[in-house]
C-alpha cells in the first residue's frame, strides 16, 4: 500500500535551520512504513508554521489541497495519511477533528498514528469501539492542551500590553532595529537598513526597487538573508519605526521605541505607496525612458497626457508629442502638445517654488506652538509642585503624630490625583515637542527651491538621455510631488504645481496667457488667494496686504483685458 507523510509544525522556529520538528516526523514516518510494510510516496504533504487548533491547515493548507486531490481521484484508493501524532492532524474540538478524519475516509484514504502503531480506515471506524473512544479521547487532549496554550499566551500577552502602557520596557519584546542596554530601547546596526529604505522610498522608488538597491548595496535582512518587496512593505508600514507600539485592539503607546525616522517621513513613504498603487495600470512603465515626465504630466481638463511619437519607415522619430487620454473617448478636445523636455524642464528651473510656503506663516504657526510648549510646560511644574506640596504635608503631619487615617488617605489620594495629572501633562509636553521637532525638519519655501534646482541640475549633468537617469528622475518627480500642466498647447506653456496647490491659483480663469503677464501682480494677490482657499491661515495676511492685493488685482485686471481685447483685433 502508499503511505503519505504529513508532517505540520505550528510555528516558524520549530521549522528553522535545523528542522528538528519536520525531520523527526520524517523519521517516525520511516520506521512506521518499515514496521507495516507500506510503500513511502516520494515527496510528503508539508505544512510549515500552519497551526492546526483552528483549523487553519484543513482549509488552505498543505493537507486541504491533498484531501482535495484525492477527492478528485488524484490518489489511489486505500492510500494511508501517516501522521506522527493525532495533534499533528488536528487539535480543533472533537466534532471539527471527526468531520476531517470522515472526510478522509470519504477520499478513499485511511490514516496511519506513529505513536499507536495503528492505521484506521472506514471499516475499523465503524466497528472497533475501543478505536472510536481512544481517537476521541485523545482529540479531546489535543484540543485541551492548545486551549490552555492558548489562554496562558493571551494572558502573557495581556499582561505585557498593561506593563507597556505603563511605561515599562521589556527586553525580548523589540523589533529587529533595536536593542537592549540593560534598561532600555537602542538602536542598533539594522536602524541604518531602515533609514537607507526610506530614503529610497522618499526617491520615488517602488518596493521592488527598493530591495533590489538594499542587496545591491549589501543590506540583509535580521537574519543575514536579502531583501524581497514584501519584506520592505512589512518594515516601511510598520509604525514601529517612528517609535509607536500599536496593540492589536487599536491602543497606541507613542514614544515607546526610539523612533529610526521622523512621523513626517514616515506619513510621506505612507503617501508615496498609495499613490503608486492607486495608478497601477493608468501608464505603462516602459513610458519612463521615452517621456520623462510620463504619469506627472497633465491636461488642462485634469486627464493625464500621454506620449506619442510618428516614425519614418526606418525607425527615424520624426517627431514626438503628447496628447490627452480623454480624447481616445471622446471626454476631452484639446490640442496635442509638442514633447519637449528642454521646455518643460526650463520651466522646473524657472518655478518659484518658494511662494508654496510663506514665512509669516510658518512663523505664525511656531509661535503657537511655542507658547502652547510653554504652557505645557508651566501646567506640569504647577501638578508636580501640588504633588511635592501634599507630599511635604503628609510627611509632616505624620511625624507630629497628629493625622487621623481618614486625613492621611485624603491626602494621599490628593498626592496620587496630582502625580497623575503631572504623567497627563507631561505626555501632552511630549508630544508638542514631537511635533515641533518634525516641523524642524520640513523645507521652507526657500530650501524647496533650491533642492528642487540642485536635483534638475544634477539628473541633467548625468546625461538623461541614460534609460536608468531618466527612470530615477521620473521616481523624483513622483516623490516630490510635481504635477505637470500644459496650459497652453500652441505656446507651449506649463505650469507647475506641489501637492495640488497651485501658487497661481487667482489667476486660473486666465490660463493660456503668456507667463510673462501672468507673474505680474504676485506676493500680495498670491497671498490673499492662498488665504481664503484655506491653503493658509488668515491671520498669516494682515490687513494692509490685503488692501494691496485688491490695488494689484483692480489694475491686473485691466491690463489682461487690454492684452485679450488686442489680440482678438
Amino acid at each position: 500500500m502508499l503511505a503519505v507523510s504529513y508532517q505540520r509544525v505550528s510555528t516558524g522556529e520549530q521549522v528553522g535551520e535545523a528542522r528538528s520538528g519536520l525531520d523527526r516526523q520524517a523519521a517516525a514516518f520511516a520506521a512506521f512504513c518499515s514496521r507495516h510494510g507500506l510503500t513511502p510516496a516520494p515527496a510528503a504533504v508539508v505544512d510549515e508554521g500552519v497551526s492546526a487548533f483552528k483549523g487553519r491547515h484543513r482549509r488552505e493548507g498543505g493537507l486541504a489541497a491533498f484531501i482535495a486531490a484525492a477527492m478528485a481521484g488524484h490518489w489511489p484508493m486505500g492510500t494511508i495519511l501517516v501522521v506522527e501524532d493525532l495533534d499533528r492532524f488536528s487539535r480543533e474540538v472533537a466534532s471539527r477533528q471527526q468531520a476531517l478524519l470522515l472526510g478522509l475516509f470519504d477520499a478513499g484514504v485511511a490514516l496511519g498514528v506513529c505513536r499507536d502503531d495503528r492505521i484506521v480506515d472506514r471499516d475499523i471506524y465503524d466497528t472497533n469501539l475501543a478505536v472510536r473512544l481512544m481517537l476521541t479521547i485523545r482529540a479531546d487532549a489535543a484540543h485541551d492542551y492548545s486551549a490552555k496554550l492558548s489562554e496562558r499566551i493571551d494572558a502573557s500577552w495581556r499582561h505585557r500590553r498593561e506593563r507597556s502602557l505603563q511605561g515599562e520596557k521589556i527586553a525580548g519584546f523589540r523589533p529587529f532595529w533595536c536593542g537592549w542596554d540593560g534598561a532600555d530601547y537602542v538602536l542598533n546596526t539594522h536602524a541604518a537598513t531602515v533609514q537607507r529604505m526610506t530614503q529610497l522610498c522618499l526617491e520615488g522608488l517602488g518596493l521592488i526597487r527598493i530591495a533590489q538597491a538594499l542587496n545591491a548595496e549589501g543590506f540583509r535582512t535580521a537574519k543575514g538573508r536579502t531583501w524581497a518587496y514584501a519584506n520592505v512593505h512589512k518594515v516601511i508600514s510598520d509604525p514601529r519605526i517612528v517609535g509607536d507600539r500599536p496593540w492589536s485592539d487599536g491602543t497606541v503607546v507613542p514614544g515607546y521605541f526610539p523612533a529610526v525616522i521622523t512621523r513626517a517621513e514616515f506619513d510621506r513613504c505612507h503617501k508615496l505607496i498609495t499613490l503608486r498603487n492607486s495608478r497601477k495600470g493608468q501608464v505603462g512603465k516602459g513610458d519612463a525612458i521615452r517621456n520623462l515626465f510620463q504619469g506627472h504630466s497633465y491636461c488642462t481638463c485634469g486627464r493625464l497626457l500621454s506620449y506619442q511619437s510618428r516614425r519614418s519607415r526606418s525607425g527615424e522619430t520624426l517627431y514626438e508629442y503628447l496628447t490627452c487620454v480623454g480624447k481616445r473617448h471622446g471626454h476631452c478636445d484639446s490640442q496635442n502638445v509638442k514633447y519637449d523636455e528642454e521646455v518643460i524642464l526650463r520651466a522646473l528651473m524657472r518655478e518659484r517654488w518658494r511662494h508654496y510656503f510663506t514665512a509669516s506663516d510658518r512663523r505664525h504657526e511656531d509661535r503657537k506652538l511655542r507658547q502652547k510648549i510653554l504652557a505645557a510646560e508651566a501646567e506640569v511644574a504647577k501638578h508636580q509642585a501640588q504633588a511635592e506640596r501634599s507630599q511635604a504635608q503628609l510627611g509632616s503631619l505624620l511625624g507630629e503624630g497628629r493625622l487621623s487615617a481618614k486625613a492621611a488617605n485624603l491626602i494621599a489620594a490628593q498626592v496620587d490625583q496630582a502625580l497623575a495629572a503631572a504623567s497627563e501633562a507631561q505626555e501632552a509636553l511630549q508630544a508638542l515637542q514631537r511635533r515641533q521637532a518634525e516641523m524642524g525638519a520640513h523645507l521652507t519655501g526657500l530650501e524647496l527651491e533650491e533642492a528642487i534646482h540642485g536635483q534638475v541640475e544634477k539628473f541633467i549633468a548625468e546625461s538623461l538621455q541614460q534609460p536608468e537617469v531618466r527612470q530615477r528622475f521620473n521616481a523624483w518627480l513622483l516623490a516630490s510631488g510635481v504635477r505637470i500642466t500644459a496650459t497652453d498647447p500652441v505656446r507651449n506653456s506649463w505650469a507647475m504645481e506641489l501637492d495640488g496647490r497651485h501658487h497661481q491659483a487667482w489667476a486660473l480663469r486666465y490660463r493660456g496667457l503668456p507667463e510673462t503677464v501672468v507673474e505680474e501682480g504676485l506676493s500680495s494677490v498670491v497671498a490673499v488667494a492662498l488665504a481664503d482657499s484655506g491653503k493658509i491661515s488668515q491671520e498669516a495676511v494682515p490687513d494692509w496686504v490685503r488692501e494691496a492685493a485688491d490695488r494689484k488685482a483692480q489694475d491686473f485686471s485691466a491690463r489682461v483685458e487690454r492684452r485679450l481685447s488686442s489680440a482678438e483685433a
